[in-house]
């Protein structure tokens, strides 16, 4: 269930600019917005995770992973351009040239005997990171 709340004061926010930027009447003193709290409750949950430890750590493994994996497969696989037309077809193709990467990495770690699950782990004093998250002032529910 939605709720839509009225905002007032927008001409002394500094975000008016960027809030009312796909509104058709840009000239009021206020904003209707509709909130589904469900789906922020799952928004600030996802905040949560992502600033946490653990997600921090994830987001510096990702983040090292996948520039490398694109140079490997372009590089080393001589894979410059995408064969097939349709989407079905380039994704299919794509996730081919993919599972090939993984096959050859599995193997390539085998062989040399390095297999692991952590590239990177977080050090133990790491602490989460906060997020800034700026307040509107509330008016009245319509």
């Amino acid at each position: 269930m939605a709720h839509y709340i009225m905002f007032e004061g927008c001409e002394e926010c500094g975000y008016a600019y960027k809030c009312k930027e796909h509104l058709k009447n840009k000239s009021g003193n206020f904003r209707t917005m509709e909130l589904i709290p469900k789906y922020e409750f799952y928004k600030n949950e996802a905040r949560i995770n992502l600033l946490s430890r653990k997600g921090i750590e994830i987001r510096v493994n990702r983040s090292i992973q996948v520039e490398g994996t694109f140079g490997q497969i372009k590089e080393n696989m001589d894979y410059i351009r995408i064969r097939r037309r349709g989407i079905n077809k380039v994704v299919t193709e794509i996730m081919l040239v993919c599972l090939g990467r993984n096959i050859r990495k599995i193997f390539a770690m085998m062989k040399s005997k390095k297999i692991s699950d952590k590239y990177w782990i977080a050090s133990p004093n790491l602490e989460a990171e906060i997020f800034k998250i700026v307040k509107l002032k509330k008016s009245k529910k319509l």
